[in-house]
């Protein structure tokens, strides 16, 4: 069997990772296309048509994990559809799951352009990317650049990598969902909800990690482990941290935002 040549199928449900993802992944020269869970994503892949799938592991409907089962389980010794996960948590037990799942390699958040290009050139069966020049990533920053609340090296990166116009589409998005993704974070805790809990943080963290701020995807992860615990009355004590670190994000990206604007 040929393997198929058309665009990578990115899967995750948060839309600022998405519009991340595509950029980078066309800038690199490859199409992408997304969708929004896993059972999107078996359904996207049932006909052959992506060479390669970027998967998130946390997603509502059927998550990253319980895809690549059902994916690998479809296959019957033809052509093995390559799946790299998505993930911001970087542990050996997590890039154990992902493995024991039928995932391939694993990609951490936040994704710098020269980490995605080899992975997609050690895993798509097609070639036909552009060759990627580290080099370039080292160019001037993007925008005001990031106080304390952010990590700057990531913002610039992020800026540089995705160009003006896209970079400028992800924070407008991350920006108008972040006061829900907080509000659903303090509902699960109000209502000691754990596994909505466990799936609000990990919403958040992820492309918390993705433009640098680092301090509340931190916040987010472990928020994430008491939610997985079933500790949500333990949660409390970080809603007040997290209102605190959603404002001083919220103030960085806006005049990031404006000057990207002006």
């Amino acid at each position: 069997m040929t393997p198929p040549a058309g665009p990578i199928l990115v899967v995750d449900d948060y839309e600022a990772n998405s519009i991340l993802a595509i950029r980078l992944l066309e800038k690199l020269g490859y199409p992408a296309v997304s969708v929004r869970n896993g059972l999107e994503a078996v359904q996207a892949t049932a006909g052959g048509a992506h060479p390669l799938v970027l998967m998130d592991c946390q997603m509502p409907v059927m998550d990253g994990f319980a895809a690549a089962r059902a994916i690998r389980a479809r296959e019957s010794g033809g052509h093995r559809l390559p799946i790299i996960a998505m993930t911001a948590t970087a542990t050996e037990q997590h890039r154990g799951a992902c493995l024991d799942a039928g995932m391939d390699d694993i990609l951490t958040k936040p994704v710098m352009i020269d980490v995605l290009a080899e992975l997609i050139a050690r895993w798509h069966p097609v070639t036909g990317g552009a060759v990627w020049d580290a080099q370039a990533s080292q160019g001037k920053a993007t925008g005001a650049g990031a106080r304390r609340e952010l990590d700057a090296e990531v913002l610039r990166r992020l800026g540089h990598d995705l160009g003006a116009e896209p970079f400028s589409r992800f924070l407008e998005v991350y920006l108008r969902e972040l006061p829900e993704r907080q509000a659903t974070i303090v509902q699960a805790v109000e209502n000691d909800a754990a596994e909505a809990l466990r799936l609000a943080a990990h919403a958040l963290k992820s492309p918390s990690a993705a433009v640098g701020a680092a301090g509340l995807a931190s916040l987010c992860a472990a928020l994430e482990v008491l939610g997985r615990e079933g500790r949500t009355e333990r949660a409390g004590a970080y809603l007040q941290e997290l209102q605190v670190k959603c404002r001083a994000v919220t103030r960085v990206l806006k005049d990031e935002l404006a000057v990207l604007r002006a």
